[in-house]
């Protein structure tokens, strides 16, 4: 199973992949080549973290039905466009759908490298985000059906003599519950009970791009650069 960040290069032209890889190289991640949407998606494998970085005129499928497909399937990664004369109808198409970005070939050294850090922080995030319901989502599985009621009245506000009163059983019982949920649950205080049961019941986060535009001159390329992965490419 591949753990480690990967920029998945998609493109026909494989003299054209430098520039993506050489970025990749300086963000310290690995990255892997393909020369068709239907290679790539043969070869992927779901939760591979990392971010694909594809041309929109492909062979087979293009740029916009490899985007289409790869939401059908659930595939999260960040995706850019680095494509040659990319007409303004497929830009505007491919950024409603959700693209970090489109980068006009060749795009600049700081251009690549703001695209792929960017797109490969909202794949961190994102599985950051999975991985905190899923755990929220098994602290509360460990609640037993009578803890879960008492659990859903007091998200409802009602005070403990309320609960006892709507489930025929004592004050005590239903206080030694509550304890029994803040426990399994690691929580506090209702207003963290709630907070968890908001984010447990959450649907996965989707990528998005960012509201504001990459500002260019926030990162040198040529500076010192913080290690995502390993170097490589295959």
């Amino acid at each position: 199973m591949q753990t480690s960040d990967t920029v998945y290069i998609i493109d026909p032209a494989q003299h054209d992949c430098r520039p993506v890889q050489d970025a990749a190289a300086a963000l310290q991640v690995s990255c892997q080549w393909y020369s068709s949407a239907e290679q790539f998606l043969h070869s992927y494998q779901d939760g591979w973290p990392g971010c694909v970085v594809s041309e929109l005129r492909l062979l087979g499928s293009n740029g916009l039905e490899l985007q289409q497909e790869m939401d059908r399937r659930g595939i999260r990664l960040p995706l850019i466009f680095h494509s040659q004369h990319a007409e303004t109808r497929l830009i505007v198409a491919a950024m409603r759908a959700g693209a970090v970005t489109v980068l006009d070939k060749p795009a600049s050294p700081q251009e690549l490298w703001d695209a792929l850090f960017l797109a490969l922080s909202l794949d961190r995030d994102r599985r950051r985000s999975s991985r905190q319901s899923l755990e929220q989502r098994q602290r509360l599985n460990e609640l037993t059906a009578k803890e879960r009621r008492v659990l859903e009245l007091i998200l409802d506000g009602l005070p403990n003599k309320t609960i006892a009163r709507r489930l025929d059983v004592s004050v005590r019982t239903v206080e030694a519950r509550r304890a029994q949920i803040f426990r399994k649950t690691s929580t506090h205080s209702v207003a963290e009970l709630v907070r968890l049961t908001m984010e447990a019941d959450s649907p996965p986060p989707a990528v998005t791009r960012p509201s504001e535009p990459l500002r260019r001159n926030s990162v040198r390329f040529e500076a010192a650069r913080p290690s995502l992965g390993l170097v490589g490419c295959q």
